[in-house]
Formats: C-alpha cells, structure tokens, sequence
C-alpha cells in the first residue's frame, strides 16, 4: 500500500524502512480547512493497478542527528501470479544517501488483480512473504474510517500485521495512513513503519511521509516528499 506497505528499508537502509512507524498528529494552520467526513475518497489512484509510475525526492532524519537525502520510485507492472493467486506487483525502489554511507532496497507488492475491494497479498525482494491472512480494502472511505489489511509471516518467521486509517488532510484533502507492526518469532517488537499519503478525493497522491522504528537499533526516522507530476 507501503508504504509502502513495506518494510525493509526498509532496511533503511537496511533496516530503516522496514519499519514503518508513526505517530500522526494533525496539526491546523491559520487558513486550513477541515475536509468534509462526507467526501467519499478513492484510495488508491485510478491508474494505480495498471499504468502507475510515480517518483518523490526525499528528506528527513533521525534520533542519532542523521540527515537523509533520498528518492522514491513507485511503478506497476504486468499481472503474475503470486503465491498462488493472480496478483499485480508494484515494485518500490528506495535509495538513500546519508552522512556514514548510502543504502537501497526494492520490494514488490502484489494486491489482488479483480474486484472493488483490494486485497494486499504480501512482498517479494528484500523480504518475501510466505504466508498471509488478508483481508479487503474497499475502493473508497470516509475520513474516519479504518480497517485491517492482513497478517503476514516471511522467511524467517517474523509475523507483520498492517492496518490502514483515512484521517483530515484539510482543505479537501485527507491522509491515507497504512500502519505497520513487525515482531519476531519470539513475539518481541522488531520495527513499525507508518507510511503517510496526502490524496485528493480522486485518489492521487500529492505527498508521502514515512515514519519509521527499528527496535534493533534503536533508530526512528522520519521522511517526506512531494510526488513529482504525475
């Protein structure tokens, strides 16, 4: 979804983006306007499941007083099957240049191919999802409104469950929120990663935040861009 849906980073570097983390507080500026609860939102652009191709450059830092620069690049590809279901993958490439090094990660998420409402079924590439429990995300939502994405366990065992959340992104916009919480087999916290989209009521994204904790290494780190034209 990130996000993302996402993880691995995710890996921030490795291991940043994995995480997907966030707090979200709105915050109203003088001349903000709250969006009405009665706007029905599409979710997902209306190009997102077959010709999407998006890029937004990235900034933001860290707990440890790092400072990022990177890019986020977002395209769909053809249909294929994938654990068994006809599935579409958009792949997620992120790169990231910091003050110790530069990182990168690529992950493919692959959602349900027919239907009004989506199913998220898991990732491939820098994490690979051998199991999941989803469930549907409808094609549009009222701010205020939330839901379940799914249960997903990977390779090594480690158990993710995502979420999602539309809150007021103000003047007639909302924030499409996609959390994620992921744990290691013994049940302890390994990241969070909260991906954050500012959409219009079409669906198109105009802005992208990630907030991301990795209880590893005890980083958390926030990110944000501005879609180039789409």
């Amino acid at each position: 979804m990130g996000t993302n849906i996402t993880g691995n980073r995710f890996l921030l570097i490795s291991l940043l983006i994995l995480s997907v983390f966030l707090t979200d507080q709105n915050i109203l500026f003088a001349g903000d306007k709250p969006t009405s609860k009665n706007i029905k939102f599409k979710l997902f652009p209306s190009n997102y499941f077959t010709t999407y191709n998006v890029s937004a450059d990235l900034t933001g830092s860290d707990n440890q007083g790092n400072s990022y620069t990177g890019t986020l690049q977002e395209k769909t590809f053809s249909k294929t099957k994938y654990l068994g279901k006809s599935a579409i993958p958009v792949k997620t490439v992120m790169g990231f240049v910091m003050s110790s090094g530069y990182g990168t990660a690529s992950l493919e998420n692959y959602y349900s191919a027919k239907g009004k409402n989506i199913h998220f079924l898991g990732v491939s590439g820098d994490i690979e999802t051998v199991s999941a429990k989803t469930f549907a995300i409808p094609d549009t939502a009222k701010i205020g409104r939330s839901g379940k994405i799914g249960t997903y366990t990977d390779k090594r065992n480690f158990k993710t469950n995502l979420s999602w959340q539309l809150e007021d992104g103000f003047n007639g916009k909302a924030k499409f929120i996609i959390l994620n919480k992921t744990t290691k087999p013994s049940g302890v916290l390994d990241n969070t990663f909260k991906t954050t989209y500012l959409i219009q009521k079409n669906g198109k994204r105009d802005a992208v935040e990630l907030e991301t904790y990795n209880d590893t290494v005890k980083i958390r780190m926030t990110l944000k861009g501005t879609y180039k034209k789409q």
